[in-house]
């Protein structure tokens, strides 16, 4: 609606912003998508990514407007194979340097060489994020408007890598710090019709909230160990006969804690995702368009409770396949069956069921005025999503 030369939206009206996809449209998406991807021997993935991405693009609508992907399979597809010709000297490096370290003596050349390797994908896995999200972004137009992501990869990835640093050194209590650095640098590089977005994150505030998630995780998983710590030295000195064995094994029983810790996190973590997610839209503005969100922790549950009753369902099938069917052949073949569609259908029934709880959440409230918006003459990139798609992160 238009008022005094802007676009004007009010918190009671229809939702300005929302997404209408079906699972029902989606599904057979992706096993047409898979179904070419094996007769072609892989090479249709990157029609059917952008396939899907075409659909989920012209279901998200602003202002009753969808939006429009106009990336194609070629993109991707050039973008890998160049990203191959840059991984396969790399690979090679990485089988042949060991063997070199190795004829010169230095026996923990190899340990030297992998850590070296890893260090190396966990960077170019950042590179990969923020070029896989800028070609996202030149594909992405609103009423033939494009947007873009400027910036350096680079940069990002050297940000990303000192804050990983930073929560290594301060045992993950820099987390919130690490996401509002790295969610800055992306949303104040992005732009829409030549207007730049502000982020204005508070680490204060999920700090606060972080702090409460770590500290009532660590008070669980302390209680949780001093319950069932005396059942497992019982067992180790039930099994070893060697005093000396016993003392050794049962150092292994404080490897619980960690163990526990890392097991409970995701869970009680789950407050603090929509606390973080509520914070984050409220940060950013587009002129004097701001976003606020409602979204629960009972949000976040409902959307990972499919998870769960697949896991179950299947795991129920795979059990009813191996007590009934005798024929182990065709057991097996049920259960790989079974395993193949809990892969395909599983992520993009969760990323559908995100798309759904978080715009449901949203409202957008202010202004902005069309006439600033121009077509910008930034040139695009030509191919898209190589080192993303061999890295296999960034999917979507």
């Amino acid at each position: 609606m238009k008022k005094e030369a802007g676009l004007q939206y009010e918190p009671h009206q229809n939702p300005a912003l929302f997404y209408e996809g079906r699972l029902r449209e989606l599904l057979p998406l992706v096993l047409l998508n898979t179904m070419f991807s094996l007769i072609t021997f892989g090479i249709y993935r990157f029609w059917g990514k952008t396939n899907i991405r075409r659909y989920l693009w012209s279901r998200v609508s602003l202002l009753g407007q969808p939006l429009e992907y106009s990336g194609t399979g070629m993109d991707l597809f050039v973008g890998f194979l160049i990203i191959v010709c840059i991984l396969v000297p790399i690979g090679v490096c990485s089988f042949l340097l060991p063997v070199v370290l190795l004829g010169y003596g230095i026996t923990f050349g190899p340990v030297l060489a992998q850590g070296f390797l890893g260090l190396l994908f966990f960077y170019l896995s950042h590179v990969a994020v923020y070029r896989a999200q800028r070609y996202r972004l030149s594909r992405t137009s609103w009423r033939g408007i494009c947007s873009e992501l400027n910036g350096s990869s680079v940069t990002y990835a050297n940000q990303a890598t000192l804050c990983t640093f930073l929560m290594f050194i301060s045992l993950g209590l820099a987390y919130p710090y690490m996401q509002v650095k790295l969610l800055k640098y992306r949303v104040e590089h992005a732009t829409f019709g030549g207007v730049t977005f502000e982020f204005g994150a508070n680490v204060r505030t999920l700090m606060h909230a972080w702090v409460i998630c770590l500290s009532t995780t660590i008070i669980l998983a302390l209680l949780i160990y001093t319950a069932v710590e005396p059942h497992v030295s019982a067992a180790i000195a039930f099994l070893s006969q060697d005093i000396q064995h016993i003392h050794s094994l049962a150092f292994l029983s404080y490897l619980l804690i960690p163990l526990i810790f890392f097991c409970l996190l995701p869970i009680t973590t789950v407050w603090y995702k929509a606390v973080s997610i509520r914070h984050f839209c409220s940060s950013i503005k587009f002129e004097d368009i701001s976003a606020q969100s409602n979204l629960t922790t009972w949000n976040i549950i409902q959307i990972y409770l499919p998870l769960f009753f697949y896991m179950v369902f299947g795991s129920l099938i795979i059990l009813m396949v191996a007590i009934f069917i005798s024929n182990e052949l065709a057991g097996q073949a049920y259960t790989i069956i079974i395993v193949i569609a809990f892969y395909l259908f599983l992520p993009i029934i969760l990323l559908h069921r995100h798309l759904i709880k978080i715009f449901n959440s949203l409202s957008l409230a202010g202004s902005f005025s069309p006439e600033k918006l121009f077509q910008s003459q930034q040139a695009k990139p030509k191919s898209g999503e190589g080192l993303a798609d061999a890295l296999n992160i960034d999917a979507f």
